[in-house]
């Protein structure tokens, strides 16, 4: 963070991130447009670039594409191209070390939250999906001795039939949390497991079936769930707020919209948080939310921002790290 504050943000020793939270700003930017890229365009890329949760130290994953058969094309003069040939040969050879220490590095205790399924069958529904998946996630890389793999890498296997053994492979990992959920109004059937990545074993598994009041009670009860089952000591930090029901769907909400990207849909996630808020003022989250959308309104729309507007994110940054010291 101190780099980045001096070498990319040219800001002074004496900066202070609770004042000033461009880097954690632009960090979760950029990992909202990295899963995007991961989950359109960029979705045959041999190699990933992830953020993970909790550190800007910026991780590169090898991963499996099919290649299509080369055309054969008639040889063409060595004595022309023999310098291409070489510059080519130390291309592949670096690229073959580069792709070996990727696959034969120690994964360690890991986790990779594959997106959860929205077996409902309304589209409506997705952002309850996508939201309670980023949210055991997240809860579940404040833990120091697990590492979780950034959502940008494990939304390429959102798509089932899921093949677990190449799941874990590619993203190398421990283990891989699963879940389907179904949502028929205010009742909500969620099915969670968590699978070994060695042989295949569901390790966990758990049904729960509640009144969707009970969503934060479930987002819990599903993370303690993976962190007793992977044999993880509970987090001695303080406990966080348990938010307003109505306030979290807000929230969750708001998260949708603001992965999309666009400049409509940004408008939509502020209108969301600050609902949140204005429900429950306690709660930590829509408050960073709001500040980063703030904030990114103004680079979707290729602008930059008003001193008003910085003074008002930064504010609110300040306001959810005061509410829950561990989002800093």
């Amino acid at each position: 963070r101190v780099l980045f504050r001096s070498d990319v943000f040219h800001r002074p020793a004496t900066w202070d991130p609770r004042l000033d939270p461009i880097v954690r700003q632009e960090a979760a930017r950029l990992r909202k447009r990295l899963a995007r890229y991961y989950e359109t365009s960029g979705a045959q890329s041999p190699v990933r670039i992830e953020l993970p949760v909790g550190t800007y130290v910026p991780v590169f994953r090898a991963t499996a594409v099919e290649m299509p058969a080369p055309e054969i094309e008639p040889a063409p003069d060595p004595s022309r191209h023999g310098w291409r040939y070489g510059a080519v040969a130390i291309l592949c050879i670096a690229a073959a070390l580069l792709a070996l220490r990727l696959t034969h590095r120690d994964a360690g205790l890991s986790l990779a939250v594959l997106p959860f399924v929205n077996s409902s069958g309304d589209p409506a529904d997705q952002y309850f999906a996508d939201g309670l998946t980023d949210e055991v996630a997240d809860s579940r890389a404040r833990l120091k001795t697990l590492k979780v793999i950034a959502r940008s890498s494990a939304a390429v296997f959102r798509k089932e039939p899921r093949n677990f053994k190449e799941a874990a492979r590619q993203l190398r990992v421990t283990h891989l949390l699963e879940a389907k959920l179904e949502r028929s109004g205010d009742q909500l059937n969620i099915v969670a497991s968590l699978v070994r990545a060695s042989d295949g074993t569901r390790v966990w598994t758990n049904t729960y079936r509640r009144h969707t009041a009970d969503l934060s009670a479930i987002e819990t009860d599903l993370a303690e769930g993976v962190r007793t089952s992977l044999g993880i000591a509970r987090s001695s930090s303080k406990e966080i707020h348990v938010p307003v029901n109505e306030a979290h769907t807000y929230y969750l909400k708001g998260r949708f919209e603001a992965f999309q990207a666009t400049p409509e849909a940004n408008e939509q996630a502020e209108a969301d948080y600050r609902h949140a808020i204005q429900i429950d003022p306690q709660y930590a989250l829509p408050y960073a939310g709001l500040a980063s959308s703030i904030w990114n309104q103004n680079i979707l729309l290729n602008q930059s921002p008003l001193i008003e507007e910085r003074r008002k994110s930064e504010e609110l940054w300040r306001k959810a790290a005061e509410l829950d010291p561990g989002l800093m």
